[in-house]
């Protein structure tokens, strides 16, 4: 299957898009002279319906393997192929409203009054569903289009008074109302199919194979033209009895029509095939909302053809050239500002210190690696990565996978006097950078994956065991000190050891305030993966009751927990473990650690028990990272209350409070699906650095 990876190329893509999406309608003005729009538009939707199925079994197959567009088609679920199917059942509904006022209008008309306004309420609702691109550039540029919109309607009055006379005046005023009407239906209707396909598409190429049931673009749009067509017998039947303009007609004069003018119509849906083809394979590097207002910057060259070929607005008043003039200049500042949204870098990169326990479970691997990937998009800044348990190879494996990315300059650190110690209970004996696996050679309760890592990445690392790093204490204060008041998130995927043991610390020379002081000024937000949700016991919070509660209680800046709640069926990880890829301590751990698709066939509430999916391990901590560099905007709906430990057995609960509670707590918004397709494809990145 050919896919873009290039956002350069995704933008030359959307243009041609622009031209096919805005030219297509030349064809309908070339059969109008003689032929009914009505009976255009069946041609026009079997040109379509080939053009999709012709790129499926081309571009779309190129290759072979999971991802070709028959074996995608034939793993796709009931949901995605319904959804992509409605999508061309609302696309058409518009389409016949957008083809119904070119007939009355003109290109110059319904273009810009339609699609325009999808264009506004299609971004919004694209975006929206998968947020991608600077907001204020991409809403700035959706404003400037609006206001193009009102110019070309009012110019659009203008030439329709300009018709001469009372009657004249008041004919062109009907005009202007039903265009117009026919035109702004049609927009809203425009503004909800692209979102229907978008949303079935899995879009991270990179993976071995499409995620369960997910479509690839050129499955999806093959299903959302058969969607068109099948719709067609239902909205272009009642357009022919019941139309916008002329006498009804009946099915038996589309077969009166000669074989050069149902080609036109044909030519018009390949036209328009081919700009829907290559906007959906742009949309996975440009995002859906980019991809699809850039697609409908069509408006323009409608509007470029209605008024230069077409003469639509020949003997209109100067006052409605100088509005056009407007329209133009509007749209073409807009389309500039959606285009700038999508590599725009005006944020400063979120400074983050990651706080791991790296004892059994592996997402930590994973949070770690997005944090990397997101640090080499310069989304963030790594200040330093420490861990909250000790006596183990926690630290080694930290430091292993800092290297792997490029970044071994980056401080670690551990817990010291207090919290989980060993890589399992009772443990006693040291790890050995010559012998990392120890006595019990990996029966450790599942610490065995991070003492392996020291024993094949060998040199990676300075601290086989984590006792030997620097005291997490002072590599906190050093760093908070150094940095701007209210500028640092803590992201704590862990137990909370180290945040309990901050904020108890002295002044000292590295620092004149105390722990909670420095805390207080310089961190802007905690984010933790910790406590259960409505109440019980969490891995993270309750094997150190004690600096769970010392930390939930005493803390003094905002804090957002991802919860177990949350996590325990968001899956990632598979397209890591599946990828092949050699020499990276990433996907050996993943490939080592997650159960084949096979396994967890055979017996998926098994593995649902122990927290594993189709998709790969629940992704508590990763969550996590993408909290604490994206923000929950989004991503993720938010509930205020506070998180408080109940007993000293590591029990906790969540008491809502929507007014004054401390804390936040994330609740699904986009997908589930969806954040872990975010997630997979940041942890497939290849570092961007190579300092090893």
């Amino acid at each position: 299957m050919y896919f873009c990876d290039n956002y350069l190329l995704a933008v030359v893509f959307c243009v041609v898009t622009m031209f096919c999406w805005g030219s297509w309608g030349n064809t309908q003005k070339l059969a109008g002279k003689t032929w009914r729009y009505e009976l255009f538009y069946w041609d026009y939707v079997i040109g379509v319906v080939l053009f999709a199925l012709a790129s499926g079994l081309t571009a779309g197959s190129c290759g072979g393997g999971a991802w070709s567009f028959l074996a995608n088609l034939k793993q796709a679920s009931a949901a995605n192929l319904g959804s992509a199917f409605l999508g061309g059942i609302v696309f058409n509904a518009a389409n016949i409203l957008l083809a119904a006022a070119i007939s009355i209008a003109g290109m110059s008309v319904a273009f810009p009054v339609g699609i325009g306004l999808a264009l506004v309420l299609g971004v919004v609702v694209n975006w929206l569903g998968a947020p991608k691109g600077d907001p204020e550039l991409l809403f700035g540029g959706v404003a400037l289009i609006a206001l193009a919109i009102l110019c070309n309607a009012f110019a659009y009055r203008l030439k329709a008074k300009a018709a001469g006379g009372a009657k004249g005046a008041e004919e062109g005023t009907k005009t202007v109302g039903k265009g117009i009407a026919l035109s702004a239906v049609c927009g809203v209707l425009m503004a909800f199919f692209y979102r229907f396909v978008a949303r079935t598409m899995d879009m991270d190429f990179a993976a071995a194979a499409p995620q369960s049931g997910m479509m690839t673009p050129y499955s999806a749009f093959f299903v959302f033209a058969l969607g068109i067509f099948a719709s067609n017998f239902v909205f272009n039947a009642v357009a022919m009895r019941h139309p916008a303009s002329g006498a009804p007609i009946t099915e038996r004069e589309y077969f009166r029509g000669g074989f050069a003018i149902h080609l036109v119509g044909v030519l018009g849906g390949l036209v328009w095939g081919l700009g829907n083809g290559i906007n959906l394979v742009a949309a996975g590097k440009a995002g859906a909302a980019i991809s699809y207002g850039l697609g409908q910057g069509a408006t323009l060259v409608s509007a470029l053809w209605g008024i230069l070929v077409w003469k639509e607005f020949k003997g209109a008043p100067r006052k409605a050239g100088m509005l056009n003039l407007a329209m133009f200049v509007l749209f073409l500042a807009g389309l500039g500002a959606i285009i700038a949204a999508g590599e725009s870098k005006t944020k400063a990169p979120v400074k983050v210190i990651f706080d791991t326990d790296m004892i059994t479970d592996f997402d930590d691997v994973g949070a770690l690696a997005c944090l990397h990937a997101l640090a080499d998009a310069g989304e963030c800044e790594i200040l330093a990565t420490v861990s909250c348990t000790r006596g183990n190879a926690s630290v080694g494996a930290i430091e292993i996978i800092n290297r792997y990315y490029g970044r071994p300059g980056i401080p670690v650190g551990c817990a010291k006097e207090t919290g989980v110690v060993g890589a399992y209970a009772g443990a006693k004996e040291k790890v050995d950078p010559k012998s990392p696996l120890g006595e019990k050679r990996g029966n450790d309760g599942g610490h065995y994956k991070y003492r392996k890592l020291l024993l094949d990445y060998p040199g990676w690392f300075e601290y086989a065991d984590s006792d030997d790093a620097p005291d997490a204490n002072e590599v906190y204060r050093r760093v908070l000190a150094a940095q701007p008041d209210g500028s640092v998130v803590i992201c704590s995927v862990g137990f909370l050891t180290n945040l309990r043991r901050l904020l108890e610390t002295k002044p000292d020379a590295i620092s004149p305030l105390d722990g909670k002081a420095l805390v207080a000024k310089k961190v802007k937000r905690w984010v933790a993966m910790a406590c259960k949700y409505p109440a019980g016991k969490e891995y993270n919070s309750k094997w150190d009751p004690k600096s769970s509660r010392i930390a939930l209680e005493n803390w003094p800046t905002p804090v957002v927990f991802t919860d177990f709640e949350y996590g325990k069926d968001c899956f990632a990880g598979r397209a890591v473990a599946e990828s092949g890829v050699k020499g990276s301590p990433v996907a050996d751990v993943f490939a080592g650690n997650i159960p084949s698709r096979e396994e967890i066939g055979k017996d998926p509430a098994h593995w649902l028990r122990k927290a594993f999916g189709r998709g790969g391990r629940a992704a508590w901590d990763e969550t996590a990272v993408l909290i604490a560099v994206r923000g929950t905007d989004g991503y993720f709906n938010v509930e205020r209350g506070t998180y408080r430990m109940t007993g000293d057995d590591g029990s906790d609960e969540w008491a809502p409070d929507a007014e004054n509670g401390p804390h936040l707590r994330v609740t699904e918004k986009l997908a589930k699906a969806e954040v872990a397709r975010i997630i997979d494809e940041l942890m497939l990145r290849p570092p961007a650095n190579v300092a090893r």
